[in-house]
């Protein structure tokens, strides 16, 4: 029985303030920084008002005079007003941009103090448990699948809008440059155009009409968002670790990467390796119809008995047949001829887990 572990992860209300505008914002804004309701209420009147007294501030706000006095005094205390000495004294709102430097300062200051302190703690939790787990955060996704770009060792398939994989380019050429085969799928409806010159510059980009984003690296690891806009309902990512799951969405994304249209297609590079047997496949196709003869080494599991299996040898044959549905390799070694399928494999001898080409002369190949 499959076991899914649902655990929501709440990250605030930070979503509800991308839709605050105007005064609400920066009142917004000056809660996050630590101030109340009032003592942001009173900061945003000096700045209308200019320098003011406290009687008039009361009046202004129809407020208490101990309540606007109280406030005054912890203002001043955080550098937010300005006071000048006399009877009655004098308050003014210091610069917006001073308090947000001070602020954005202090803040970066103690993200690093603590993301410093969060990564040095080790958890007691034992191994890693494998489920889907949910995020109520669109923005909380889409962070959770940028980081895991970063993470990536081997490949890994992405789809989304122009505008999340411009946001991600950088990070998807950094992966490339590490030695990852990235695999993008831009979505966008018909007519609508998007720039493909930083696009261009990846290895592997195809465009579909329609698409979610979605980020898997390495057949281990992946978020998963409905486009936004399609419902109110949607506003939430999967973070997902369960093997079979992401074996089906790695076989949806392969089924879309053969229907979409190439924007890039440069070849692998030689050496390589691929957790996601099927885009290995493809990739060992297209060398074999260029005339390339390869060489592979593939770790596992042998089907019948579930034992770990590693073999190395040469390259036979890729088979990639879509009528029925038979992916596996053909490989050459212990003596005979070995057929080695996805992870799910079950007529296959073997079950690839992790599968290394090289040509046959073990050099490199661009």
């Amino acid at each position: 029985m499959l076991l899914i572990k649902v655990i929501t992860i709440t990250p605030g209300r930070c979503a509800g303030m991308s839709r605050a505008g105007g005064e609400d914002a920066a009142i917004a804004l000056l809660r996050k920084m630590g101030l109340t309701k009032v003592e942001a209420q009173i900061y945003m009147y000096l700045l209308a008002e200019g320098p003011s007294t406290l009687p008039k501030i009361a009046e202004g706000l129809s407020m208490h005079r101990p309540q606007v006095y109280t406030s005054l005094r912890r203002l001043v205390s955080k550098s937010v007003v300005e006071s000048l000495g006399g009877k009655p004294a004098v308050f003014r709102a210091v610069d917006p941009e001073v308090i947000v430097k001070m602020f954005s300062q202090e803040i970066s200051r103690l993200m690093s103090d603590a993301l410093e302190k969060m990564k040095s703690i080790k958890s007691r939790g034992g191994e890693r448990s494998v489920g889907i787990w949910l995020m109520r955060s669109y923005e909380g996704a889409l962070a959770k699948a940028e980081s895991l770009i970063e993470k990536a060792t081997v490949d890994m398939a992405v789809c989304g809008s122009p505008e999340f994989i411009m946001q991600v380019a950088e990070k998807l050429y950094q992966a490339e440059e590490r030695g990852v085969n990235v695999y993008v799928l831009v979505y966008s409806p018909p007519g609508v155009e998007f720039s493909r010159e930083k696009l261009e510059k990846l290895r592997k980009v195809r465009w579909a009409v329609s698409g979610d984003t979605l980020v898997v690296i390495d057949s281990r690891l992946g978020v998963l968002t409905q486009r936004r806009g399609v419902s109110p309902a949607a506003e939430y990512g999967l973070i997902i670790e369960e093997p079979v799951i992401l074996d089906y969405i790695l076989h949806d994304f392969f089924s879309r990467w053969l229907r979409s249209r190439v924007i890039c297609d440069r070849r692998v590079r030689l050496p390589t390796k691929f957790t996601m047997h099927r885009l290995a496949l493809l990739e060992a196709s297209r060398l074999a119809d260029e005339g390339v003869r390869l060489r592979a080494r593939i770790r596992g599991r042998w089907v019948r008995s579930g034992k770990p299996m590693s073999i190395e040898g040469e390259l036979v044959k890729p088979v990639i047949d879509l009528t029925t549905g038979l992916a596996h390799f053909i490989v050459k070694a212990r003596g005979k001829l070995i057929k080695v399928g996805g992870p799910d494999a079950i007529v296959e001898d073997g079950a690839a887990h992790l599968i290394e080409l090289a040509s046959g002369g073990g050099g490199e190949d661009d």
